[in-house]
């Protein structure tokens, strides 16, 4: 019950602060205004996430005519990219077709009709190629977009969030698991409970799709290859994902520290998931996804340590204890669905990107485990 009275008050304060005119129009100008200036020096345009963005709130906001302009033109040149695309699509698929027909009537000329199709075909591939190329494009703006949105987020809008789960209400605004499997060209998971969310009541876990997890550690960072990007979205690292991502790459470590822990807490959870009765006399069905279990196992050990870990690992937080007992039920999961090293390698990208100081000497912790 408290559980869903945090979330209900978390939602209602998120509806309020969407629903806040005033603010909203000073986003949307400050948004444009930006835009504007990139534009001016660098030549920056604007995407269609951009125009989508703005649109709806373009007669309510305060911006001058060559603003407007601005956005105008960005519409007008998207409008027209599109119908050059379209116009290609059209030729191209006009080009197989003639062919395919001349293929088909001079069925008998064999040796004229080898060559054509081999025109044919390499101007499929070269269609096919450039459509990936376009949608890998797209792909990777509508990223980008998410990491800059985030920009716009506050500390203040940090009130809250008391856990991993907290956290992802707060910015599935931003990207959802529903948003990220449309970007994704292979399924997110191979097996487990997650549909177009994630159901955090199941007491299974979803099992990561390698190939998913290989695509990530390619596109999710975008500012792992642009600076200017890695400063605008710094401070949204900083507030939101810093001490979280932190506080994981030491869990990972600590475990890797203690294999007869790990191994041994391993097995227990796969049995706990069956429903045996393990020694604390817990059964799988009072897991609630196994938080109670982790929680059991590494509660204890943890506890006399908080202090000790928020001040050595310089973490920012309320309530380390919370995350760091999750993160260890974290990645005994991706032991079980053997995804921990590839996981750990996007961390590692992550914090190489935002955290590189850190990361070249990263605190040592007590040897907590008993």
């Amino acid at each position: 019950m408290g559980y869903e009275l945090t979330h209900d008050t978390i939602a209602k304060q998120i509806f309020n602060k969407a629903s806040t005119e005033a603010q909203t129009r000073r986003k949307i100008e400050k948004f444009i205004r930006e835009a504007y200036q990139a534009y001016q020096e660098r030549g920056a345009k604007l995407t269609q996430d951009d125009v989508d963005y703005v649109t709806p709130y373009l007669p309510q906001v305060s911006i001058t005519d060559a603003e407007a302009e601005f956005i105008a033109y960005g519409r007008r040149a998207l409008r027209r990219a599109r119908r050059r695309v379209q116009m290609i699509i059209v030729g191209v698929m006009a080009v197989l077709a003639v062919f395919l027909a001349i293929a088909l009537i001079q069925w008998n000329s064999a040796n004229a009709a080898k060559a054509k199709l081999t025109v044919a075909l390499d101007d499929a591939i070269e269609a096919k190629d450039a459509a990936q190329a376009a949608q890998e494009r797209t792909v990777n703006e509508v990223i980008e977009a998410s990491w800059k949105a985030g920009a716009y987020l506050g500390e203040t809008d940090k009130s809250g969030v008391e856990g991993i789960r907290d956290l992802y209400k707060k910015l599935q605004l931003l990207m959802d698991l529903k948003k990220a499997q449309s970007l994704s060209p292979v399924p997110i998971f191979i097996k487990g409970p997650h549909q177009d969310d994630f159901d955090v009541y199941s007491n299974e876990f979803g099992y990561y799709n390698p190939e998913f997890l290989a695509w990530a550690k390619g596109n999710v960072i975008p500012a792992e290859k642009d600076g200017l990007l890695r400063q605008a979205t710094q401070p949204f690292y900083g507030h939101f994902i810093r001490d979280m991502a932190r506080i994981y790459y030491l869990t990972y470590q600590q475990l890797e520290q203690q294999p007869a822990l790990r191994d041994r807490v391993q097995e227990q959870y796969l049995g706990f998931l069956k429903g045996d009765i393990v020694s604390t006399g817990w059964v799988g069905s009072d897991a609630q996804g196994g938080g109670i279990f982790f929680e059991n196992r590494f509660g204890q050990a943890v506890w006399p340590y908080v202090s000790e870990i928020e001040t050595r690992a310089q973490l920012d937080v309320n309530n380390a204890y919370y995350y760091w007992v999750v993160s260890l039920g974290f990645w005994i999961r991706r032991r079980i669905d053997t995804t921990a090293p590839a996981f750990m390698e996007i961390l590692e990208n992550l914090l190489r990107t935002y955290d590189a100081e850190w990361l070249s000497n990263p605190p040592q912790l007590p040897s907590y485990y008993e």
